[in-house]
């Protein structure tokens, strides 16, 4: 899948709706936006990886798992995973940055309800 792409769920009849399969179905494009803003082409990379991945398997292995927790560690600003200085041209008052906390926290909650 490339960036042009949507993740779309139709194409993976065989997929289980987990509450991860769920949440990047309906926040792709904001997943996607939030890690370029962050993490540039690297972190847009992850989450197209991320999902292909949901796209074609109906449970989350230890790869897509890996994903999913680098992902949130770059939302959170993690300095062992934000390699570029694209965050630092944020205004800290932006609201993008509210937005970005409340989808890594959705995500890890996500997440977590998956492994359940």
């Amino acid at each position: 899948m490339n960036s042009i792409t949507p993740f779309d769920m139709r194409v993976a009849p065989t997929a289980v709706g987990t509450p991860l399969h769920d949440f990047v179905e309906k926040n792709a494009p904001a997943l996607r936006n939030a890690a370029a803003v962050i993490g540039g082409r690297g972190a847009v990379q992850t989450v197209n990886r991320l999902f292909d991945d949901l796209s074609s398997k109906p449970s989350i292995g230890v790869h897509t798992q890996r994903r999913v927790d680098r992902l949130i560690r770059l939302f959170e600003l993690d300095d062992a995973v934000v390699d570029d200085d694209f965050f630092l041209t944020i205004d800290p008052f932006d609201p993008i940055v509210e937005e970005i906390c409340l989808l890594a926290d959705s995500l890890r909650d996500a997440s977590r309800r998956s492994q359940i």
